[in-house]
């Protein structure tokens, strides 16, 4: 080693007779520790860190002023005051606490926000949040993310905000994950996407939410429609005791929805407004009991699946689909609602019902399926509809089951409208035991010829009894006493007994 006798330094000479090199990479390597050294607010806090006497003085803030980009803030157990609002814009910084109950930032103003993230890759982790100053206004949110990507909010207790929890606009690929939102004012979890191509890729997981006047969870596009998917997936969402929706998604593009559970809100437990290519699976929308209170609601959707879903014991409808098309349910539940299983309304087209549930144990549904005349085609494939209180279908349904290569649906006449072949059946909604029971299609087309299907009802037979056509419907003849025979009548019309 040498020595540079102007900076008292050492050096290597086979680097450079001054050494200057080294002290470069000697100062980079300092600047990579402090960026893994954490920042802890109590070097700038007054208080004791209970909850008496919070850690005070703005040191949340302060504590970001002094962390390097890239760093983190280390919260340990106890109570933070915040009395400004914390903002992560321009430097990205990680704030970790050691878990929710146990670090907990109370905030002391009630204006704005408490926490504001712009900046991608930050995370905020491990707290309990509680805005309880805040007033109760439209922009008091205890966490706002705006524009950032690559953003993580995990193990993070919200509660008390003048008006949402957490609020994110035009955030991708970010992840939501082990939160608990409560109490807030008027949201849990809510989108303000003023971008069309914003919020996409995020995911959402693992979410409890209850306790607010409006909805829990809101995500959705402000803008209207996405021109392509947004691909975020929506795993293990809990949502009850809300004043509106449990789950609310609008003006959605794509998505997957898992393993969901919405129960106790007062307008329905997932509702789907104007939205698209959106499935659903393994979720469970029940006991949304109060007045008007629906399981599921769709309205102004295309392309929308539900698969191995449950909505029981729900006010009114456990499922009302309106305004919509191409509505696809399979393996879903709706038993034991105030008035139907299902109800479509308002000009929705191309439902399909597979393998589906819409019958009462309760004595409380009345029908299976409520169709209004609106409606299109509905096809119904291996679906119990009763027993219902009232019976299986409502209305003036258009609906078809198909049964090998022909199709049977159900109304008050022959269809007048639709292709249909030879052998597709219409069953009379209205029949009775000494009506026909329906139509079958004798020639094919739009909508093709049909031909009233004889009653081949009979009541009160006995052994011995003879079934003949009146000209009209099949009829019985009762059986004779012995030694009596067969002859026409005087018009020809009809068999009689004589001796």
């Amino acid at each position: 080693m040498g020595t540079q006798t102007t900076k008292k330094y050492f050096y290597k000479p086979a680097y450079g007779a001054s050494g200057e090199t080294e002290m470069g990479y000697f100062h980079a390597a300092l600047d990579v520790v402090d960026s893994q050294m954490p920042v802890f607010p109590q070097a700038y806090a007054t208080g004791t860190g209970t909850s008496g006497d919070p850690w005070a003085n703005n040191c949340l803030n302060s504590a970001y002023t002094a962390c390097p980009a890239g760093g983190t803030i280390y919260l340990r157990a106890g109570y933070y005051t915040l009395a400004s609002t914390l903002t992560i814009r321009y430097k990205t910084v990680n704030i970790i606490g050691e878990g929710i109950g146990k670090t907990f930032i109370v905030t002391s103003m009630d204006h704005s926000a408490a926490m504001i993230v712009y900046d991608d890759y930050a995370t905020l982790k491990g707290f309990t949040l509680d805005a309880d100053s805040q007033a109760i206004e439209a922009d008091r949110y205890a966490i706002k993310i705006i524009n950032g990507s690559y953003i993580t909010i995990e193990d993070i207790e919200v509660k008390n905000a003048g008006y949402a929890g957490i609020e994110f606009a035009d955030c991708d690929y970010t992840t939501f994950r082990n939160l608990y939102l409560h109490d807030n004012s008027w949201l849990g979890l809510h989108a303000a996407h003023q971008v069309e191509e914003g919020g996409k890729h995020n995911i959402f997981q693992y979410i409890y939410i209850w306790g607010h006047t409006h909805q829990g969870f809101d995500d959705g596009n402000d803008e209207g429609p996405w021109l392509t998917d947004c691909d975020n997936v929506y795993d293990n969402i809990h949502s009850w005791d809300n004043g509106e929706e449990g789950i609310i998604f609008y003006a959605m593009v794509g998505g997957i929805v898992s393993n969901c559970h919405a129960w106790d809100n007062f307008l329905a437990g997932l509702s789907i407004q104007y939205s698209t290519n959106l499935s659903v699976s393994n979720s469970e929308f029940s006991f949304n009991e109060n007045a008007d209170a629906h399981g599921i609601a769709i309205s102004y959707s295309d392309n929308i699946t539900l698969s191995n879903v449950s909505a029981n014991n729900n006010y009114e409808y456990g499922i009302r689909i309106g305004h919509s098309s191409n509505i696809t349910l399979n393996n879903v539940r709706a038993k034991n609602n105030g008035y139907s299983g299902i109800t479509l309304t308002d000009a929705s087209d191309g439902i399909r019902l597979i393998n589906c549930q819409f019958f009462d144990e309760e004595s409380k549904q009345d029908y299976g399926i409520y169709n209004d005349e609106l409606t299109a085609w509905v096809e119904v494939t291996n679906c119990q509809l009763l027993p219902n209180v009232s019976g299986a279908t409502v209305g003036s349904p258009k609906m078809f089951t198909r049964e090998g290569n022909n199709n049977t649906t159900f109304g008050t006449a022959a269809p007048t409208d639709g292709t249909w072949r030879v052998g597709d059946i219409c069953r009379k909604t209205n029949t009775t035991s000494t009506t026909s029971p329906g139509w079958v299609c004798t020639t094919a087309g739009t909508p093709g010829t049909w031909t009233a299907m004889p009653n081949l009802t009979v009541l009160n037979q006995a052994a011995g009894d003879i079934q003949y056509f009146d000209g009209t419907n099949w009829v019985r003849l009762a059986k004779g006493t012995a030694n009596q025979y067969l002859k026409m009548n005087a018009g020809a019309t009809a068999p009689i007994w004589v001796t």
